[in-house]
This record gives structure tokens, C-alpha cells and sequence, in this order.
């Protein structure tokens, strides 16, 4: 008898992309749900343009109610997406959250922001 042990991944549908406006210099942060302890991050699916007219940075926020010096590992920690705009124009970009180390496998969720930047 051979034993078949097989991880099913779960892709959510697609959402309609977000449409964000900012003003030069200003910055809109973004939260989105995700739990890095399992491998999954949230990552750009695609590399920004240098000269995009938004700066996207991610960072990890805090795990509400999280014992300071003993967080519990396998907690949700949400990623902190802020988007900047440099100078008038749009852009956009996909986030996907997967692991990345599986390059062949499709990302379990996907976001798109659409931003546009005011003088």
C-alpha cells in the first residue's frame, strides 16, 4: 500500500483593484491580514518602476494584544503597506501573499492598488 500525502492551497478569487489617490508627499498606509510565522508574506508580485510616482514600503505591525517580551509564536501579524507619493502621476501594483520560496505555486491572495498622485 503506498501512502499519498498531498498540502491542498486554497487561492482566493481575485479582488477588483483598489483605487487610492494621495497628495505629493503624503502618505496612505494600507493593513492587510497575514500570519509570516507560517511562511506566507505578503511581497510585490513585480518589482516597482524607478520612476513610479508612489513609494511602496511594507513593514510587520503589532499583534494586538501580544505579550511584549513573550509573543505567542503562530500569531496573525498584520503587514503595513504605506504608499507615498514622490510626484504627480499613477501607478499601480500587485501585492501577492505566498511563500516565496515555492516559485511554482500560484499566491494564495492577491491585491491590486491603482494609485494616483496630486500635486
Amino acid at each position: 500500500m503506498t501512502a499519498v500525502c498531498a498540502m491542498a492551497q486554497e487561492t482566493a478569487p481575485a479582488e477588483a483593484p483598489e483605487l487610492i489617490t494621495v497628495r505629493v508627499g503624503e502618505t496612505v498606509t494600507v493593513t492587510l491580514d497575514g500570519n509570516p510565522t507560517t511562511g506566507f508574506t505578503w511581497n510585490l508580485a513585480e518589482p516597482m518602476n524607478e520612476n513610479s510616482p508612489v513609494l511602496v514600503t511594507m513593514s510587520y505591525g503589532r499583534v494586538p494584544d501580544a505579550d511584549e517580551e513573550n509573543p505567542c509564536c503562530g500569531a496573525p501579524c498584520p503587514t503595513i503597506v504605506k504608499m507615498t507619493g514622490v510626484h504627480a502621476g499613477a501607478a499601480s501594483f500587485t501585492l501577492e501573499y505566498k511563500r516565496v520560496w515555492e516559485t511554482d505555486t500560484p499566491a494564495m491572495r492577491t491585491r491590486t492598488f491603482v494609485v494616483t498622485v496630486k500635486e
